[in-house]
């Protein structure tokens, strides 16, 4: 479920970026992992926010897979505006 909507959310054109939001209820969940393996390797940029005391195992695998994450909504937020100006600056710019 989680990986086919955001596979469909990653080859939508008019989508900037991607941030994923998941409340963790336990150490490793068959939800957060479908999504880690689904957001892996996406070229849209992609900032992740696992919020829970039993996050931390998932935190850290996705952090191994190189997407930033954020231990809140908000933070999560500013930092995909972040890089939807930086891709604005650099198409701009022609770099």
């Amino acid at each position: 479920m989680f990986s086919e909507a955001i596979e469909i959310i990653a080859r939508d054109e008019n989508v900037a970026g991607i941030i994923v939001l998941r409340k963790v209820t336990t150490p490793v969940e068959e939800p957060s992992l479908e999504i880690l393996r689904a957001i892996s390797g996406k070229e849209r940029p992609i900032v992740a926010c696992w919020i829970g005391e039993e996050a931390q195992q998932i935190i850290r695998a996705v952090q191994k897979e190189g997407i930033p994450t954020y231990p809140t909504a908000d933070r999560a937020a500013s930092a995909m505006a972040g890089l939807v100006r930086y891709a604005e600056i650099k198409r701009t710019k022609g770099g």
